[in-house]
């Protein structure tokens, strides 16, 4: 039975800058056999170069913009990820702007097929402000995995070895923390059984975004219900690939947790 009242809880240490398949009709993808390549005499880093050094010289900051490539080759949906400065309504506006000015893409390609395909512009603009070291170190529960310290054991994922590494940039699931919402919303279905007597509750689901961005490791932490449990389960398993966590220099693994609440 489906229920549409399926709240999602952000972690108070996750922080989630994470748009899935909205619909098996018009599937998604992160990753694909041919990425999606700009037409046109310019490249994609000469023309975002340009677009920087073309901008108000009174902003100063990054912005992040999540945009799809269509099947034909133009631009649908462009969603801002991130600013810093947090909330800079400037930064989103030029990085939006920068997005729609791209010309026509050649369309990224899956087993043969043009596919909607997500790709995101990372643009910084002047001086970015200095950022406090502490606000730069990774939030609790998120550590890189060392070599093959973690498994598929529904004990703990890392032993007790873990190091800290600096991270840049969370596990991005593609679209931001709205187009999660909408994913589950979308997929989650209440198990009819819990419906019947009327159980309800929050079950906490933690796996490993991979260096590729897939999804590993993933087991419930935060019991309420086989049912429940399960359901949960199976709808992080069937997730389309994040963008994967980043330090300066490389992507990296990091250990994540999301938290999902039925209640009727």
């Amino acid at each position: 039975m489906k229920k549409s009242l399926i709240i999602l809880c952000i972690a108070l240490f996750s922080h989630i800058a994470l748009f899935a398949q909205s619909s098996e009709l018009f599937p998604r993808y992160t990753v694909v056999d041919i990425e999606p390549t700009i037409t046109g005499d310019k490249s994609l880093e000469q023309l975002q170069s340009e677009f920087q050094e073309q901008a108000d010289k009174s902003l100063n900051g990054q912005v992040r913009v999540d945009y799809l490539v269509l099947p034909s080759g133009a631009i649908g949906d462009c969603r801002v990820n991130f600013t810093y400065p947090q909330g800079d309504e400037n930064l989103a506006y030029e990085g939006k702007r920068f997005v729609y000015s791209l010309p026509k893409f050649n369309p990224g390609v899956l087993k043969g097929e043009n596919v909607r395909t997500w790709k995101y512009a990372l643009l910084t603009f002047g001086k970015i402000p200095e950022k406090d070291n502490k606000q730069d170190r990774p939030t609790i529960g998120v550590y890189r995995v060392k070599g093959e310290d973690y498994g598929e054991s529904h004990g703990e994922l890392f032993d007790k070895k873990e190091i800290e590494t600096m991270i840049s940039q969370m596990p991005v699931f593609p679209g931001g923390a709205n187009s999660l919402i909408e994913y589950l919303s979308k997929n989650v279905s209440y198990p009819e059984e819990c419906v019947k007597q009327k159980i309800e509750g929050r079950v906490l689901v933690e796996f490993v975004v991979e260096e590729d961005g897939s999804i590993s490791s993933i087991q419930v932490k935060q019991p309420v219900h086989p049912l429940l449990d399960e359901e949960a389960l199976r709808v992080i398993r069937i997730m389309p690939r994040w963008f994967p966590a980043m330090t300066p220099k490389e992507p990296v693994r990091v250990k994540y947790t999301v938290p999902i609440t039925f209640k009727l």
